[in-house]
């Protein structure tokens, strides 16, 4: 649906939404316009990630559909980075 003069929540019933936002963000959006009109305004502290580990596709995931981060299925398995393959995240160095 199309905003209405600029407005991107024109649709959203934004008193009956909780917004959550960085921790150290949250006075900016309790006062910013389009942000200070939900029902409730929350903070959360966002988390890294710390560390991962590559997981060997099995003999039955090799004929599975790859796909890259963004859900884009893959005509090939990429040379690196990560992807999805068989339900499983991989990272390929």
């Amino acid at each position: 649906m199309p905003n209405h003069n600029g407005d991107p929540f024109f649709a959203v019933t934004q008193g009956a939404v909780t917004l959550y936002v960085p921790s150290e963000s949250i006075n900016a959006y309790k006062s910013a316009i389009y942000w200070k009109n939900f029902g409730k305004i929350q903070p959360i502290t966002p988390t890294a990630v710390e560390s991962m580990t590559a997981d060997e596709a099995s003999d039955t995931d090799k004929d599975d559909a790859i796909y890259d981060l963004n859900g884009r299925r893959l005509q090939h398995k990429p040379a690196h980075g990560f992807y999805i393959q068989g339900g499983k995240k991989y990272f390929v160095k």
